[in-house]
């Protein structure tokens, strides 16, 4: 009786640690899997079935070195998204230009981060606002001292002089009557700056989005699910012993 009952705790002391071993290899697969699974998306609403082009200054030069789209609505929910990379590709974003259709007028904006260190992954989720006017306008957004203040909701409305919002820094409006063509390649620097201020009335129209997700998440749930089924095998092979 004494044999067996040592014979089985021994058994029983290997057993819990095989089982904790095992699910302590599954917690670090997890967080491997997560650190390496994180992806940024931008979902930018649109007219249903029309397009929408992203680029992505990565170097800080003020050009668009990547380019994303145009993409189409394909699905007719008005709006389209975009993947923004990885942590490490997000972390090498400076700025994002957005150009899209709403409400049948051609949209552009620009979303900057400040040199502080933030980048679109610290940041998210946020929303971004933008605006509807009298004429096609350029929206320059700083991110980080947008995101300090108190949030737009659809629909606020503010006077703009010579560019700018009377105590909100975080905004500069340009006249784009001269852009409805140009492509995002084309913006740089000197090309914005051209531009005359624009003086007069803007409307926040709506919010497109930036957040992350985890990529091939299906990936991730099936690689769990067998690694959790064996785990029960060895549970089971356990106690029938």
């Amino acid at each position: 009786m004494c044999n067996i009952s040592v014979k089985r705790f021994g058994f029983f002391k290997k057993g819990v640690i095989k089982w904790s071993g095992a699910i302590f290899a599954v917690a670090l697969l997890w967080f491997g899997l997560f650190l390496q699974a994180h992806a940024g998306l931008l979902t930018v609403k649109v007219d249903v079935g029309s397009s929408a082009t992203v680029g992505k200054d990565t170097d800080g030069d003020n050009n668009a070195d990547m380019i994303l789209g145009p993409q189409k609505d394909e699905n007719g929910d008005g709006e389209i998204s975009f993947s923004l990379g990885t942590l490490e590709e997000e972390a090498k974003i400076k700025k994002i230009i957005i150009k899209k259709v709403s409400d049948k007028r051609t949209i552009i904006y620009e979303v900057a981060l400040d040199a502080d260190g933030n980048t679109m992954a610290s940041l998210e989720p946020f929303s971004i606002p933008y605006f509807a006017s009298e004429i096609p306008i350029f929206a320059y957004i700083d991110m980080v001292a947008y995101l300090s203040m108190n949030p737009f909701v659809q629909g606020d409305s503010f006077a703009v002089m010579n560019g700018g919002i009377a105590g909100l820094s975080a905004f500069v409006f340009k006249d784009a009557s001269s852009l409805e063509g140009i492509s995002i390649e084309d913006f740089d620097g000197s090309l914005i700056s051209s531009l005359a201020d624009y003086s007069g009335d803007v409307t926040v129209s709506g919010f497109d989005t930036a957040a992350y997700l985890p990529e091939s998440s299906s990936l991730i749930l099936s690689m769990s699910g067998l690694l959790l089924l064996g785990l029960g095998r060895l549970r089971k092979s356990m106690n029938s012993k």
